[in-house]
């Protein structure tokens, strides 16, 4: 059994990897992998929270094509490439969360996530960081929010969403930057700053290892296909 990290983290044991457009679904012993996340709250992920192994989807068209037309677009270098892969991989989450749902699978994890979820002191500390990506976002000051010892709040926000705070506190402060990036005209000094990065040469340092391209040419990238 393969479980989810693994696939994820080691997938090129799992995958070769093919540039050649004609091959996508043709292919004999032909495989896509398309990677996505879907958040609850616009915060947690999804399937990851769930902590599920890695499974196999038969015999669904539907599914099959959205996957090669994500792959198709993300091996050409065309106007609006970036907007039409979420527009297909938003429809992808869709039919794998419809395909859950109708094959009753993980129900006991949906049913335990499910009750995490409406811990309200959960929901307060979403809040709370979305609120304040800019501020102080210590333990200790998570702690006080949450009306929890600062040497269990770590503990805790992992145990309901299987991510440590302070990974998931940047993430969000980097999903800003994305966004502050793409809407406005800010420099990127700035933009750290407004997502909590004092040190501008830290915040392209994890900027760059998050999203494997610079915060310049992330803008750059959307204003092209920005038509």
């Amino acid at each position: 059994m393969i479980s989810n990290d693994d696939l994820i983290t080691n997938k090129d044991r799992f995958f070769t990897s093919n540039d050649k457009l004609d091959y996508i679904g043709d292919a004999e012993e032909s495989h896509s992998f398309v990677s996505f996340e879907a958040k609850v709250f616009d915060s947690v992920n999804f399937f990851a929270s769930l902590d599920v192994p890695a499974f196999i989807i038969k015999g669904n068209s539907k599914l099959a094509n959205l996957v090669i037309k994500v792959i198709e677009e993300s091996l050409q270098d065309l106007p609006g490439r970036e907007r039409l892969i979420g527009i297909y991989t938003e429809n992808l989450v869709v039919e794998v969360v419809r395909y859950i749902l109708r094959n009753n699978l993980f129900v006991e994890q949906l049913a335990t996530n499910s009750t995490y979820f409406k811990d309200p002191r959960l929901i307060d500390l979403f809040n709370f960081i979305k609120e304040n990506l800019s501020g102080d976002l210590s333990n200790k000051v998570l702690a006080t929010v949450a009306n929890v010892s600062e040497d269990y709040v770590g503990q805790y926000f992992k145990m309901l969403t299987n991510i440590n705070p302070q990974d998931y506190i940047e993430y969000q402060r980097m999903e800003r930057a994305v966004s502050l990036l793409r809407t406005t005209k800010k420099s990127i000094r700035d933009i750290g700053k407004e997502v909590g990065y004092k040190d501008t040469a830290y915040f392209c340092r994890r900027f760059k290892m998050m999203f494997g391209i610079p915060a310049g040419k992330m803008r750059r990238r959307e204003t092209a296909t920005n038509i």
